[in-house]
């Protein structure tokens, strides 16, 4: 009677993590984001990181890499991630980042996503002026110092 080895080896698992889930644009701070592996790799391999999230463009942000290299024998590899002065007034923005498409040797952990939260420097130029409110949608005149102009803008 024979023996058949019917077992898969387990591959490394791979999970994300950043040093900080906020920052600001004017700050400049360089966020480390770093896919760490459940066990040394066999080989050079590679991960996709990606960049999504409501309101996000590529002006927001710059990244160094989107590929994530884990050296053979290693667990780790890195990338930075800064927000940069958009030169729009907004909100709070948030970037969420992802893992995505292992290399053949590894696979996704269970904290593939993380998102940074990133203010805004800026503040909105325009400035409501009179006693005017809408109730129903209607629009309110905002002056803009900058351009000396008078707006009109949904209530």
């Amino acid at each position: 009677m024979g023996i058949t080895d019917n077992d898969f080896p387990v591959l490394p698992t791979v999970n994300l993590a950043v040093s900080s889930n906020t920052t600001a644009e004017s700050s400049r701070n360089q966020i480390t984001v770093t896919a760490t592996l459940s066990a040394a790799v066999s080989g050079n391999q590679t991960v996709t990181l990606n960049v999504g999230g409501t309101g996000i463009t590529p002006s927001d942000y710059s990244l160094s890499t989107r590929t994530l290299t884990i050296p053979n024998g290693q667990t780790t590899a890195t990338a930075t991630f800064v927000a940069t002065d958009d030169g729009i007034a907004e909100g709070t923005e948030t970037a969420a980042l992802s893992l995505s498409t292992p290399s053949s040797g590894i696979a996704l952990g269970t904290t593939t996503t993380q998102n940074i939260a990133i203010t805004n420097n800026g503040s909105s130029l325009l400035t409501k002026i009179g006693g005017f409110t809408s109730s129903n949608g209607g629009e309110i005149p905002a002056f803009d110092p900058i351009s000396d102009r008078l707006f009109v803008v949904a209530g």
